[in-house]
């Protein structure tokens, strides 16, 4: 059993409340006072080892003890002559026939190395909570410094990042080194290509002449290197260093070694993921700038195509009004088709110079309360003549035979170009339904907005459709058959619902038709 507990690091223990003196087993005398003795440590003496916070919430625990038999509790203890420890003490009620307590039992186990495992791990999550949620990176390195800190109480990290424009090492992170140390390090502008060269190896940095300058500004302020390891990508490329000093000249121990060789991996994955981010920002920024650009292009080449676009039409219309030298048939109908194809051309010119106002957000709005019933009515009257070349009919809230609802239906918009929206959705479901076909318009109230939908009887759209169907030029393979259109009409008209707060989406089911809505925050009926 001796044997068995000395493997185990656990002891037992009882306690007999008739004289208030505690037995230990050999281990546990062990555990407490770190020599074997036959004299018996007493109570008191084994409190006095006790973390006084500790010290509280073991008599605390007693009530558990008494209340349901057993415990277990872990605390902090201080032998002689050594560091901290940390015990687990479980502890059993003993009564008597009658019920009464009459003292206690139990064991004691050192889980040190147990509970430096769990802060160790702990602290890596912190690390890895910070990476993810993309803390600062001075923040995460000076927490990567802190742990190694921990392990080795008389070091003093510092972390130095490879500015990838210069190739010069700069302190990333630093917090218990002086500031006047950390300037005096920057200053010496270290070339990356130093930290790679075969000649000056990472391992060599505490001793090669190379690194003679480095380490003198650092002893100068009154601290030495003692380890030192590269900060790798998972390319192989040089990230930084990350190194260790000490007050006093020291070896390099194995300990600190493998620590550093750990903390390095994590620095790693910080560094390298920021850069991963700072690379998307300024792609980012550069695609903004090259689309702003290519906005301000469109815009400007739009109104120069119009001036003389509409001179074309112009002279066409009056080629045609002149009664004086009449057109021959086949002039006429030439003529015709100059004026049909310019003011497709002009359709097409306008929706650009719609696309190019939204990308570059220089669109103007002038939101007011919108009766939705009536823009739907006018809607309506102007797609009227398109639907009853196809038969194709309307069911609306205004319709024949329906009621006219109690309260009218008000949206927070853009008159102007939430109409705009509307005949976009309407002439698409005249465009691409069936001969004899319907189409139902319908309002309601989604919360604090407002919903209208625009429900057809076409073909319907697979979901692969669905998911492209408000991409720019993206016809579906519409462009392959006689109806017309640029593709870019349900991208303007969801940059203005989007520019009014409101969304814009498509339920649909191939063969069944397909129901686009617009969804616009509700306005007051009334100014109060």
């Amino acid at each position: 059993l001796n044997e068995a507990q000395r493997i185990g690091a656990i002891g037992d223990w009882w306690l007999d409340l008739s004289d208030n003196q505690p037995h230990y087993s050999k281990q546990a005398q062990r555990i407490f006072s770190l020599q074997e003795s036959d004299e018996q440590l007493t109570l008191e003496q084994t409190f006095a080892q006790i973390d006084p916070e500790d010290r509280l919430a073991l008599s605390a625990d007693e009530k558990n003890v008494v209340q349901f038999g057993h415990s277990k509790i872990d605390v902090r203890i201080y032998p002689e002559k050594k560091s901290q420890q940390w015990v687990q003490v479980a502890r059993q009620v003993v009564r008597d026939k009658a019920g009464k307590v009459t003292g206690f039992r139990g064991t004691v186990q050192d889980i040190t190395v147990r509970k430096e495992a769990e802060q160790q791990q702990q602290h890596n999550n912190r690390i890895l909570e910070n990476i993810a949620k993309d803390a600062p990176l001075p923040e995460t390195l000076s927490l990567l410094i802190e742990q190694a800190e921990a392990k080795q109480p008389d070091r003093f990290g510092a972390v130095l990042i490879a500015d990838p424009e210069n190739g010069h090492l700069q302190c990333g992170a630093a917090p218990s080194l002086p500031n006047s140390l950390t300037s005096a390090l920057d200053a010496l502008k270290i070339d990356l290509s130093q930290a790679t060269h075969p000649e000056t190896s990472i391992s060599n940095i505490t001793s090669h002449p190379a690194w003679q300058s480095f380490r003198e500004v650092s002893q100068n302020a009154g601290f030495f290197m003692c380890c030192s390891r590269v900060i790798q990508s998972s390319s192989g490329q040089c990230l930084g260093l990350l190194l260790m000093y000490s007050r006093s000249p020291h070896p390099q121990s194995s300990g600190c070694a493998l620590l550093t060789t750990e903390l390095a991996r994590f620095a790693a994955i910080a560094i390298e993921q920021k850069q991963v981010l700072w690379s998307l920002i300024e792609a980012k920024e550069e695609a903004d700038k090259a689309n702003q650009a290519k906005s301000q292009f469109l815009s400007r080449i739009s109104h120069d195509l119009r001036t003389p676009l509409t001179a074309i039409m112009g002279f066409g219309q009056i080629l045609g009004m002149d009664k004086s030298s009449p057109l021959s048939q086949r002039q006429d109908d030439s003529v015709n088709e100059i004026n049909k194809a310019s003011e497709h051309l002009l359709d097409l010119i306008n929706d650009i110079l719609n696309l190019a106002q939204i990308e570059s957000g220089h669109i103007e709005l002038q939101l007011e309360a919108v009766n939705t019933c009536e823009l739907v009515a006018e809607c309506e009257a102007l797609i009227a003549p398109l639907a009853q070349e196809r038969d194709i009919n309307f069911i609306t809230p205004h319709a024949e035979g329906h009621e006219p609802p109690a309260h009218p239906f008000l949206v927070e918009a853009d008159r102007k170009r939430l109409k705009q929206v509307l005949l976009n959705l309407l002439s698409n479901a005249v465009k691409y339904n069936r001969h004899g076909g319907s189409i139902k318009i319908s309002c309601e109230s989604a919360g604090r907005n407002l919903r209208i939908l625009v429900t057809d009887t076409g073909e319907g759209l697979t979901e692969v459709q669905q998911s492209q169907i408000f991409s720019a030029f993206e016809r579906l393979g519409a462009e392959h058959t006689g109806v017309k259109g640029s593709g870019i009409g349900l991208v303007i008209a969801k940059g203005l619902v989007e520019n009014m707060a409101g969304t814009i989406g498509v339920e649909s089911e191939s063969g069944r038709g397909s129901t686009f809505w617009v969804e616009l925050p509700k306005a007051l009926s009334s100014p109060e």
